[in-house]
């Protein structure tokens, strides 16, 4: 099963091809769009925004992202990282 911080880092590397910094309202909205099951509430589909909390001090702890208030911008290797987690997810038709 891919966890959360390797959703979150897919949903961050889809955003960021089309901008350099993505705020977390449209994270947030992207992992649920996406993942709604894994980012909703257990009894509401609604967005859990606690969810991406730990997953993100992860994913800036390996350095593949860097925070700046609620902006997040993937790194060199977040990137690279982003770009083969996208590639192994479509061969295994999650989309």
């Amino acid at each position: 099963m891919t966890s959360y911080d390797q959703l979150i880092l897919y949903c961050l590397y889809r955003l960021s091809q089309k901008r350099e910094e993505v705020g977390f309202e449209d994270l947030l909205e992207e992992c649920f769009q996406k993942f709604s099951s894994r980012f909703a509430f257990s009894r509401h589909s609604w967005p859990d925004a606690r969810k991406l909390d730990r997953p993100l001090r992860h994913l800036q702890e390996k350095g593949l992202l860097f925070q700046n208030d609620s902006q997040f911008r993937l790194t060199k290797s977040g990137k690279v990282q982003g770009r083969k987690l996208a590639e192994k997810l479509h061969q295994e038709k999650l989309f």
